[in-house]
């Protein structure tokens, strides 16, 4: 995991089982890194925490990546909420502080390395971010700014 990323306000650590249920109603595999993340900093608020990378997503702001856990605000609890105004196979995993999320895009196919999209709760429009979750991460540590 990222030495340069400090994790904020960790909830309790996710366990195989649940990374294992969540994939499955899901119908997903969820990355590697990711699942390894969840396992240490489950529902951290990383930082840095602004996006820094080419093109449209320079820029962007991780608040706080969601929990795992079925508890309010949650993965399960947000992919509930915007069930009818996400695109189907787009899965949020991060939020920012404006109302907007930073999803696993499925929608190529891709069954275990996803891309990573920005979906804009207004537009209802997602923007690349990363070819994967690994690569969104070295973005972050890359980050020159950060917003409290």
């Amino acid at each position: 995991m990222h030495d340069k990323i400090e994790w904020r306000f960790a909830k309790n650590p996710a366990t195989e089982r649940v990374l294992n249920e969540v994939e499955k109603e899901l119908n997903i595999r969820l990355p590697i890194a990711y699942r390894e993340l969840l396992t240490r900093y489950n529902g951290a608020r990383p930082k840095p925490n602004v996006i820094h990378s080419k093109g449209k997503s320079n820029g962007k702001v991780v608040k706080t990546f969601l929990n795992i856990y079925p508890i309010k605000g949650g993965i399960r609890d947000v992919m509930s909420w915007l069930k009818a105004n996400i695109p189907q196979n787009v899965i949020p995993f991060a939020n920012d502080p404006f109302g907007n999320y930073i999803c696993f895009d499925y929608r190529s196919g891709k069954t275990t390395e996803p891309t990573i999209v920005f979906w804009d709760h207004e537009s209802r429009n997602t923007v690349y971010i990363s070819g994967s979750f690994s690569h969104f991460l070295d973005e972050l540590c890359g980050s020159w700014g950060q917003v409290p």
